[in-house]
C-alpha cells in the first residue's frame, strides 16, 4: 500500500470516535501523520483532515499542541494563498481547537451543534438577529470551523446554522457592528453577504463594503427577531459525518503503519 493509501486508512479510522484516543496519543501514528504534512498536496489534505477528526477527542488536544511542527505547519496552510478553502477550514478549525484547550465549557460548545432552543426563553432587548448568507459553507467541516470563530467574536449571543440554505442567523449585541462579523467570516476563508428585506419584502444580498443598486442599506428594517416560521428546522442541524465501519484496532497497529509512514517520508 502506498502513503496515500495508508494516510486514507488513517483519515477513515479517526472518522470513528471510538479510534481517535487511540490514535492521537500514539506517538508513531501522530508523528506520522505530522510527516505528511511535507508530503503531496492529495496526501497533505487527507492528513489534515485526519487530524482534525483527532483534535474533536478532547484527550487528545495536548499530545496535539506539543508535537513538534504540527501548529507551524498548520499556520503554513492557512496562510498560503494556494491552499484549497476546504484544506484552509480544516487547519483553521484545529487551531482553534487548540486556543480552546483546557475550557472545557467552550470546547463543549464548540463541538455540540446549536439548536434554536437558543432562541427561546427570556427576551434579551439588547440584541438583534443578522441573517447572513455564507459562501462556502457547504459540509461539516466548514461549519465547523465558522462555528468556532464566531465563538470568539466578542458581542456574539447565540447562532444557529441551514446547511440547506448555506446560511447562519446570528443573535448579536446591538453595538455589534456588521464588519467584525464579516471579517470574522473572512478568517475562515468564507464570505458574508447579509440578508434583508426591500420595501416590497423581497429578500436582498447585500455585500460587505458595497451598497447594491435598487436598495437603500442605511433605510433597511433589521428586526430585532426573526419571525417563528424564519426559525429553522432543528433537524437541520443535526447532521454528522457518516462514520465508516471499521474493526477494533490497537495501538500496535497504528505504531506499525504509522513505522511505515515514518520510513517512506523521510528521504
Amino acid at each position: 500500500m502506498d502513503i496515500l493509501g495508508v494516510v486514507t486508512n488513517f483519515r477513515d479510522l479517526a472518522r470513528e470516535p471510538k479510534n481517535r484516543p487511540v490514535i492521537g496519543q500514539d506517538a508513531g501514528s501522530l508523528g506520522s501523520l505530522i510527516l505528511c504534512l511535507d508530503s503531496e498536496p492529495a496526501v497533505v489534505e487527507i492528513a489534515v483532515e485526519a487530524l482534525y477528526y483527532l483534535s474533536l477527542c478532547e484527550d487528545n488536544l495536548e499530545p496535539m499542541k506539543q508535537s513538534l511542527g504540527l501548529t507551524d505547519s498548520l499556520r503554513a496552510i492557512v496562510r498560503s494563498p494556494s491552499s484549497a478553502p476546504q484544506l484552509s477550514q480544516w487547519a483553521h478549525a484545529i487551531l482553534s481547537t487548540f486556543d480552546m484547550a483546557g475550557k472545557p465549557e467552550l470546547l463543549a460548545t464548540m463541538q455540540t451543534p446549536v439548536h434554536n432552543g437558543f432562541f427561546k426563553g427570556k427576551i434579551n432587548k439588547m440584541a438583534r438577529t443578522i441573517v447572513l448568507q455564507i459562501d462556502g459553507l457547504n459540509d461539516l467541516y466548514s461549519r465547523n470551523a465558522l462555528e468556532q470563530r464566531l465563538l470568539q467574536v466578542k458581542g456574539v449571543v447565540s447562532f444557529t446554522f441551514d446547511m440547506k440554505t448555506a446560511r447562519i442567523t446570528i443573535r448579536v449585541r446591538d453595538w455589534l457592528q456588521m464588519e467584525v462579523l464579516c471579517d470574522a467570516v473572512a478568517d475562515t476563508g468564507m464570505a458574508a453577504r447579509q440578508v434583508v428585506r426591500d420595501d416590497d419584502g423581497q429578500e436582498v444580498m447585500l455585500s460587505f463594503g458595497a451598497s447594491p443598486s435598487k436598495f437603500n442599506k442605511e433605510n433597511a428594517p433589521m428586526p430585532d427577531y426573526l419571525d417563528e416560521h424564519e426559525m429553522l428546522d432543528p433537524e437541520a442541524d443535526r447532521k454528522a459525518v457518516v462514520h465508516s465501519g471499521s474493526e477494533n484496532q490497537n495501538g500496535g497497529w497504528f505504531s506499525a503503519i504509522g513505522g511505515y509512514l515514518s520510513r517512506n517520508l523521510y528521504w
